[in-house]
C-alpha cells in the first residue's frame, strides 16, 4: 500500500468529518461504483424474483440477508480508486469467488447483525487477519469510532426505508381517483402488505423494484462511509499524515537535487562544447595556411620587344632534390637571324604574324647539393606567434624547406590541452570529496577512537565483569534484585563481544546496533547468536517496558551462558587458541 498514491487528503478527522469523505468519494468515483455494484446484484436480482414468484416476500428477506457480499464489491472498487487504481469488468469477474465465498457463512449468519459492519468490513477482507489477531485489531480501531459505525449503520437503514416509502408515493400518488393521504398514509402498511400478498406477479416485482431500487441508492454511501471512518482511525493510530509530510518533503528535496544535477550537466556539456569547437577550429587551421605550391606558380610578366608578354614562374621549384627554373625567351630576336634553309626561312615567316606569342618558356633542371639539416631550437609556441604576428618579409628570406607548423603539430597541442584540463578537473574533484577520501584511506574507526568503557550508562569493562558471571546473575535474581541482575548479565554480553571477539562497538550505538555488530563477528555460530538476542530481548522487556523474564527464561540464560564461556568452556577455548594463532603470525 502506498499512501504517497492517495487520492484524499491524509489528516486526522473527527468521526463525522469522515463519515462525509466517504460519502464524498462515493459521489466521485459513483460511476465505476455502480457499475460493479448492478453488475453483482442485479443477476441476483433477476434471479432472486424467478425462484420467489409465487411470494415475493421472501425476496426482500433473502436479497437483505445477501447484502454483506454485495458490499465486498463496493469496497474493492473505492479502495482501488483510492490509491489511483483503476479496476475493470475482466478484474472484477476473476476475483469475484474469492470475495464471495470467503467468510461466506459467518457474514450470513451472526456477522450480518453487526451494528458496525461497514467499519469492520476493510478489517476483514483488506488487511487479511484471521482468528484472535483480527479480532485484537478490530478491538484496537474501534476504541472511538464504535459509536458512529453503529449510527451510520441506524441512519442508513432507516434511509432505505424512507426511500422505499416516498419512492412508492410518489409513483402511486400519479394514480387517478386516490386519495393520497387518506388512502395511503391513514392506511400505509396495511397497503404495502396488500401489495405483496396480491396474486398479480406485476404487482409485486413492482414493489421488489422499488426496494432494489432504495438499497442501491443508499448501500454504496454507506459501505464508503464506514471505509472512510476505518482509514480515520487508521491515520490516528498510524500517522499516516506524518508519513505524507516527510515523504513530500523527501521529494521536494529530490527534485531540488534533481535540477540542480541537471544544471550542472548542462554546464559540462557546454564546457565541452566550447572544447569541441575549439579543437575543430584548431584542427583545420592547416587549411587556411599559404600553401608553397600556389606562390611558386605564380607567373610574372615578362615584357617583349614588341609589346607582348612572357609568363613564367617567378621562383623556382625544388624536387627531390632537382632545382627546376623557368626562363622566357624572346623569339623575335631570332627571327632577325638570317635562315639557313629554306624551310626555317618559312616558318619564320609564319611565326612573325601578329596571332603568334614571340616568345616561350623554358624550363631547366638543376641538380643542387644536399643540406645539412640543423637543428630547430623554436618551440611551437614560438612557431605559432611567428605565424600569427611575425614579420611576412622575414617569413620570406627563409629557406623554403624549413619545419612550418603541421596537423601534428596542433594535433600535439590539442593532446596537452585536454591533458591540462583533465589534471586540472582531476585536482577539483579531489578537493570536492576529500573528506570521503580521507575517511576512506585512513586508518579502520576502531584504531583511532578509543573502546568504550560505558554504554547505555553501563560499565563494560572487564575489571567490572565478575568470573563467574551466571552464578553472580543467579544469585541478584534470587535476592530480588531483578534489573541489576539482567543489567549485569547484559553487560557481560557486551564486554565480551568488545574485548574477546573485537565486535566494532562504539559507545551511540543502540542495543539493536550492538546486536548486529555481535551477529557479523560470531555469523557461524548459531548457538551464539541465539544467546545474544534472547539476552538483548530480556534486557529491552525488562529496561524499557518494565516486563520481568520469568525464572525459567534466566536460568536458561546463564546456564547458556556458562556453557559458552566461564571456564573450561568449548567457545571460550577456541577463541583463545585463535588469538594466541593470530599473535604468533603477527
Amino acid at each position: 500500500m502506498h499512501i504517497d498514491k492517495i487520492q484524499a487528503k491524509i489528516r486526522p478527522r473527527s468521526n463525522w468529518e469522515a463519515v462525509d469523505l466517504g460519502f464524498l468519494m462515493a459521489n466521485k468515483w459513483k460511476a465505476n461504483i455502480y457499475m460493479v455494484w448492478f453488475l453483482v446484484t442485479m443477476p441476483f436480482f433477476v434471479l432472486s424474483n424467478l425462484l420467489f414468484h409465487d411470494d415475493m416476500t421472501w425476496f426482500i428477506l433473502v436479497f437483505w440477508l445477501f447484502i454483506p457480499i454485495y458490499d465486498r464489491f463496493v469496497l474493492l472498487v473505492v479502495s482501488r480508486r483510492l490509491f489511483d487504481e483503476k479496476i475493470t469488468v475482466v478484474e472484477v469477474i476473476r476475483v469475484a469467488p474469492r470475495l464471495i465465498f470467503k467468510h461466506f457463512f459467518k457474514h450470513l449468519t451472526y456477522y450480518r447483525f453487526d451494528p458496525a459492519r461497514s467499519f469492520n468490513l476493510p478489517v476483514w477482507f483488506l488487511e487479511n487477519l484471521s482468528g484472535s489477531k483480527r479480532s485484537a485489531r478490530a478491538r484496537i480501531l474501534k476504541i472511538s469510532a464504535s459509536g458512529t459505525a453503529s449510527t451510520l449503520t441506524t441512519a442508513c437503514s432507516m434511509l432505505v426505508f424512507f426511500f422505499y416509502l416516498s419512492i412508492l408515493a410518489s409513483l402511486i400518488s400519479f394514480i387517478p381517483g386516490l386519495n393520497l393521504f387518506g388512502d395511503i398514509f391513514r392506511d400505509s402498511f396495511e397497503n404495502i402488505i396488500a401489495m405483496y400478498q396480491s396474486q398479480n406477479w406485476y404487482v409485486q416485482l413492482f414493489a421488489n423494484s422499488l426496494f432494489y431500487l432504495a438499497i442501491s441508492l443508499v448501500e454504496p454511501f454507506y459501505v464508503c462511509a464506514g471505509f472512510a471512518l476505518y482509514l480515520n482511525r487508521r491515520t490516528e493510530l498510524e500517522s499516516w499524515d506524518i508519513e505524507l509530510s516527510f515523504k513530500n518533503l523527501r521529494n521536494k528535496l529530490e527534485e531540488k537535487d534533481r535540477k540542480f544535477e541537471m544544471a550542472g550537466v548542462a554546464t559540462k556539456a557546454s564546457k565541452l562544447a566550447v572544447i569541441a569547437v575549439t579543437t575543430c577550429i584548431l584542427a583545420l587551421t592547416p587549411v587556411v595556411f599559404p600553401s608553397e605550391s600556389y606562390a611558386n606558380t605564380q607567373g610574372v610578366e615578362n615584357p617583349t620587344k614588341r609589346g607582348g608578354t612572357c609568363k613564367a614562374p617567378r621562383e623556382p621549384v625544388f624536387e627531390n632534390g632537382v632545382k627546376r627554373s623557368f626562363e622566357c625567351i624572346d623569339w623575335e630576336e631570332k627571327l632577325n637571324e638570317p635562315a639557313n634553309n629554306r624551310a626555317e626561312k618559312e616558318l619564320r615567316a609564319l611565326l612573325s604574324e601578329e596571332k603568334y606569342n614571340k616568345c616561350s618558356v623554358v624550363t631547366k633542371f638543376e641538380r643542387i647539393p644536399e643540406k645539412v639539416d640543423t637543428p630547430d631550437t623554436k618551440s611551437i609556441w614560438e612557431k605559432i606567434w611567428e605565424y600569427f604576428f611575425g614579420d611576412d618579409d622575414k617569413e620570406r628570406e627563409k629557406d623554403d624547406d624549413s619545419d612550418e607548423i603541421s596537423f601534428a603539430n596542433i594535433f600535439e597541442i590539442i593532446i596537452w590541452t585536454l591533458v591540462g584540463i583533465g589534471i586540472v578537473y582531476l585536482l577539483v574533484q579531489l578537493y570536492k570529496y576529500r573528506e570521503g577520501l580521507i575517511e576512506f584511506f585512513s586508518p579502520s574507526s576502531e584504531s583511532n577512537e578509543d573502546i568504550p568503557t560505558e554504554i547505555f550508562g553501563l560499565d563494560i569493562t572487564p575489571e567490572s565483569i565478575p568470573d563467574q558471571l551466571s552464578d553472580e546473575v543467579l544469585k541478584l535474581w534470587e535476592e530480588g534484585e531483578h534489573l541489576k541482575a539482567l543489567a549485569l548479565l547484559y553487560r557481560g554480553y557486551l564486554s565480551k563481544m568488545i574485548h574477546t571477539f573485537n565486535a566494532e562497538i562504539r559507545a551511540s550505538y543502540t542495543e539493536n546496533d550492538c546486536l548486529n555488530s555481535a551477529r557479523k563477528v560470531v555469523t557461524r555460530n548459531s548457538h551464539l547468536i541465539s544467546l545474544f538476542s534472547q539476552i538483548t530481548d530480556l534486557w529491552l522487556k525488562a529496561a524499557y517496558a518494565h516486563r520481568l523474564p520469568s525464572d525459567a527464561s534466566v536460568i536458561d540464560c546463564c546456564r547458556s551462558w556458562r556453557l559458552s564461556f566461564e571456564v573450561g568452556s568449548a567457545t571460550e577455548a577456541s577463541f583463545a587458541a585463535r588469538k594466541s594463532k593470530e599473535s604468533t603470525d603477527a
